[in-house]
């Protein structure tokens, strides 16, 4: 290994013993690209020097962002959702879908409703 790269290793190290630290925050410590940084996390840990310790959540809920901490221990265990838990969240998002159509609707309903009320057809011919 080069004296410089050995030198991001050992900047690497010191920030992890003092702080836990993840993928994204260790490449602006070293300056190292992901897949080095990868081969790099990969070799530590089959030496045990440094551990998975958490997960934070990505903008879907799920634990996918692996936490690093520094010495012995063994990896955290990601909390997976139950079966039920997941349909509870895509039924959700479905309700969150289908209410802008319906409120679309409920508006057309009242225009139709009104005396000013004109077709399609005849409120496009007045905008040509």
């Amino acid at each position: 290994m080069k004296r410089q790269a050995q030198h991001c290793v050992n900047v690497l190290l010191k920030e992890l013993q003092e702080s836990d630290m993840t993928y994204k925050e260790m490449m602006e410590v070293s300056g190292f690209s992901y897949f080095w940084l990868i081969r790099l996390i990969k070799n530590l840990k089959k030496e045990k020097l440094v551990h998975v310790c958490g997960y934070y959540k990505n903008i879907r809920g799920q634990e996918t962002i692996k936490i690093y901490r520094y010495g012995k221990g063994k990896d955290a265990k990601r909390n997976s959702l139950t079966a039920a838990e997941r349909q509870k969240i895509h039924r959700d998002r479905k309700k969150i879908q289908i209410i802008p159509t319906s409120l679309i609707r409920v508006t057309d309903y009242e225009d139709r409703n009104t005396r000013s009320y004109k077709p399609d057809s005849q409120r496009l011919d007045a905008v040509v």
